[in-house]
């Protein structure tokens, strides 16, 4: 806003911007009110007679240590903030980097689960193979324990077949008699007959060799398919409880961060709400206007330490502007009124020129009376130039239908109910006026 025209959504006839850094740096607006509020710039109490603008000072609903702490005591709670904070801040990042490290273990620990279960799937694939070698080894054993049979039952009617038809004596007789010839197809049929028995032999030998030698290599790839899936369960089982630990493990670690981050972000608002409240302890209480004598001999007054328009926002559309310090905390203020009904006007910042001009209106025009005589003499009563916080931007008179606000007015009420939530107080004497220090 910066000292212009806020831009943004229209709301009733007022469009709200972005507020100054205070605003900007709260996480929420009316956090940064209440905390403001809370650290609100009390000032020295003030009698009805020599109040800057008359009238005694409500007491500020703050804790009185906060409330009445002098700007050392401010500036020595900014140190401890500032050391505080170097000292979460570090441990923050500590964290993140921990969290950084644990994070990138925990997703190389799922990256390696993953392998290991597929490792079980493909070691369970290899299994249920290996069974199915086992039975296809089983039954080409089955086969050849059929064959081996089948070779020992033709072994046997071989033998039988021999003892029942034995070579006649005679035809042998003859054979070995007879010609060459005879002889030597008598002995072939000898040996035929033998190594049809021998054939046989071999033949069983070899099918209970082969099924036995192929039973044997199916069970021990079993064995070997169980012994690999039961490796990978056991790896992934120590994988996945590792993950667990690890992810409880980053749980905590995120959780720690938080909590830090959380800290950090609290003493950062600290520090901001220790500054803002140096920041309006010495704006409340600096700046004077003084009356000197020209060369013609006419008084003129010289202003000194007092802001201008220049540090002044103007809140949305409205006739208020206020110092830069408390801009976010009133735009926050008139949307919380707004949102409950009421809209919130009037005037804030006005110039000590402006201010002289309302003591010769209701002081008189002597020097004494503009610029010596206690407030309360003035009717209304009215703060001495360089005293008033409308000179600072700190304080609003409020009006409610064009007219200044009384203790039944519908703002009076709301402002009495919420103004404090932002840092703002009532002056008792006047129901209209309101500012960070009640005066």
């Amino acid at each position: 806003m910066g000292g212009a025209r806020a831009s943004g959504d229209s709301v009733v006839g007022m469009r709200w911007g972005r507020g100054p850094r205070t605003v900007r740096q709260c996480r929420r607006v009316v956090t940064c009110g209440l905390l403001v509020a809370f650290l609100a710039p009390a000032g020295p109490a003030f009698a009805q007679d020599d109040h800057p603008d008359g009238g005694e000072r409500i007491a500020d609903p703050v804790d009185e240590a906060v409330r009445d702490a002098t700007p050392g005591e401010l500036r020595r709670r900014r140190a401890e903030v500032a050391e505080r904070l170097e000292e979460a801040g570090s441990a923050a990042e500590l964290a993140r980097r921990t969290e950084s490290e644990a994070a990138r273990a925990l997703a190389e620990l799922d990256a390696a689960l993953v392998v290991a279960q597929e490792a079980v799937a493909s070691s369970a694939l290899e299994v249920e193979e290996a069974n199915a070698a086992v039975d296809v080894a089983e039954a080409r054993s089955a086969k050849a324990d059929r064959r081996a049979r089948q070779a020992e039952e033709d072994l046997g009617n071989a033998a039988v077949d021999m003892f029942i038809n034995p070579p006649q004596a005679a035809s042998v007789q003859a054979a070995l008699s007879g010609t060459i010839e005879q002889e030597m197809a008598s002995t072939g049929l000898l040996v035929g007959r033998a190594e049809s028995r021998r054939v046989l032999s071999l033949r069983r030998d070899r099918a209970r060799a082969a099924a036995t030698r192929a039973e044997r290599a199916a069970q021990k790839a079993a064995r070997d398919a169980d012994t690999a899936r039961a490796a990978a369960e056991r790896a992934a089982s120590e994988l996945s409880a590792q993950l667990e630990l690890r992810s409880e493990e980053l749980r905590r670690i995120r959780e720690d961060l938080a909590l830090l981050e959380a800290e950090v972000a609290d003493l950062e608002l600290t520090d901001l709400v220790l500054e803002t409240r140096l920041a309006l302890d010495g704006l409340s209480q600096s700046g004077s206007v003084a009356a000197v004598r020209g060369p013609d001999g006419k008084w003129v007054t010289v202003t000194d330490g007092l802001p201008t328009r220049a540090d002044m926002v103007q809140i949305g559309d409205t006739g208020v502007w206020v110092h830069n310090l408390v801009a976010a905390n009133v735009t926050a203020m008139f949307l919380e009124a707004l949102s409950d009904g009421v809209v919130l006007a009037g005037s804030a910042h006005r110039d000590s020129t402006r201010q002289i001009q309302l003591r010769a209106s209701h002081c008189g025009t002597s020097y004494e009376a503009l610029f010596l005589v206690p407030a309360s003499s003035c009717s209304p009563p009215t703060a001495r130039p360089g005293q008033s916080m409308h000179e600072r931007g700190l304080a609003i008179d409020f009006t409610e239908g064009g007219r200044v606000l009384s203790r039944s007015s519908a703002s009076f009420v709301w402002l009495s109910e919420n103004a404090a939530d932002f840092g703002f107080f009532n002056l008792p004497s006047e129901a209209w006026h309101w500012s960070v220090n009640g005066r």
